[in-house]
């Protein structure tokens, strides 16, 4: 008998394989077709079918004497060996797996009392809600990646023409408005001296001999060096 296609994927060789390794993945893989077709011989045995109630029937007891821990690493793992199994499955065979489930559900819900199943449906609801706040979580971190960048594209123009300002005016020799109003508060700082400012004091000194001149400059907080005026 051939081998199935999904069983043929799952064990499909690999680009670089040791001769161990190969004899393990054949070894695998007839193990597999073996409980594929053994159990599509005996699915309509009732014998067979007996004893898997029995199974699951034990297994569901063994679950039931774990406490909350070992019970949650029990269905996590489940879960990992679950999803990895469905990735190599086809979609006819993913659709048939959700049609048993949901056959199985609704069979499950049918047995329950009023309280277990008013339980099951909280539960439900608690799982869509909390899978709902996930996807907008997810979401709205997706719609701050993608405005990011855009954000950045809008700043990047504004920081270019900042840098460019200098050499963007019509006459670089002029002081800036920062220079223009920092020439004018010294000038203003100035004024306040005694004597009226500069020129008051510059005729006032011109006026007097070299002695009274040193001794109005000093008070004035200058001093002429060369016939140039410093502060002092």
């Amino acid at each position: 008998m051939d081998t199935p296609p999904s069983i043929r994927r799952q064990y499909a060789s690999p680009p670089r394989e040791s001769s161990d390794q190969r004899r393990r993945r054949l070894a695998n893989r007839r193990a597999a077709k073996y409980r594929h077709f053994r159990s599509l011989a005996s699915a309509s045995d009732p014998v067979v079918e007996l004893q898997r109630q029995q199974n699951t029937r034990r297994q569901r007891e063994r679950r039931s004497l774990l406490d909350n821990e070992a019970r949650d690493r029990l269905r996590a793992q489940n879960r990992r060996r679950q999803q990895l199994r469905r990735q190599n499955l086809s979609d006819r065979a993913k659709a048939e797996i959700c049609q048993k489930q949901r056959e199985r559900q609704r069979e499950r819900r049918q047995t329950l009392d009023n309280e277990a199943r008013e339980e099951l449906r909280a539960r439900e609801r608690l799982r869509v809600r909390r899978r709902r706040r996930q996807l907008k979580r997810q979401q709205e971190l997706d719609e701050e990646d993608t405005l990011l960048p855009v954000q950045l594209q809008l700043l990047q123009p504004l920081v270019t023409d900042r840098d460019r300002l200098p050499q963007l005016r019509l006459a670089p020799e002029l002081p800036t408005l920062r220079q223009h109003q920092e020439q004018q508060r010294q000038r203003e700082m100035q004024n306040r001296l005694p004597f009226g400012g500069d020129e008051a004091h510059d005729d006032l000194v011109a006026a007097c001999d070299p002695a009274t001149a040193a001794v109005l400059d000093t008070r004035a907080g200058k001093c002429h060096v060369s016939g140039v005026t410093y502060g002092c």
